[in-house]
């Protein structure tokens, strides 16, 4: 029934749409079908029938369900993007880690765009800008593509433009210089 009402979103779209939270569970295995059908990108999370991933390799393992099923239907690598399910760190201290080894890994053994909702590792923890703001740079080391997050935390957006520049993807340090600029 979901797969119906998403049909209809993504008919009505004018841009390339996304679709999010595409899992290994066999409930949601039809969504690939819907997402190559309105030639949507797709962000498949790093968890599947058996729930919440608690290792690297777990997520690795996970993550490759989800891209056949992309790739079986005609979805480009270039599309696919994969949630590795950054956990908190409160309640599983070993979890920020194994999201940074998790991107490393997707990243180098896939090839594979990976995004993270960076605020996670934080849930429950006092100054949780500060915990998420520092994961996001190792996570920018380690390979991330797209994280989701408040846009309008200046703090994080600093992080991001600095450490693209100092990771070399940011070119001559352009959009930094820029960004930089816009704030004067």
């Amino acid at each position: 029934m979901y797969e119906m009402a998403i049909a209809v979103g993504l008919a009505l779209c004018r841009m390339r749409p996304m679709i999010n939270s595409i899992t290994n569970e066999k409930r949601k295995n039809s969504l690939i079908e819907v997402a190559a059908r309105y030639d949507a990108d797709v962000i498949g999370l790093a968890m599947g029938e058996y729930g919440m991933p608690e290792t690297a390799d777990d997520r690795l393992q996970e993550a490759h369900a989800p891209l056949e099923k992309c790739r079986g239907v005609g979805i480009g690598l270039h599309r696919i993007y994969v949630d590795v399910v950054c956990m908190s760190v409160g309640s599983s201290q070993e979890q920020g880690v194994q999201a940074l080894e998790a991107v490393r890994r997707v990243k180098n053994e896939l090839g594979i765009k990976i995004l993270v909702a960076v605020s996670n590792v934080s849930f429950g923890l006092p100054n949780r800008r500060l915990l998420s703001r520092t994961h996001l740079r190792m996570l920018l080391e380690a390979g991330l593509d797209v994280a989701i997050m408040n846009p309008t935390d200046t703090d994080m957006l600093d992080t991001i433009y600095a450490s693209h520049a100092l990771l070399g993807t940011d070119k001559y340090c352009v959009e930094y210089i820029k960004y930089q600029r816009r704030l004067r």
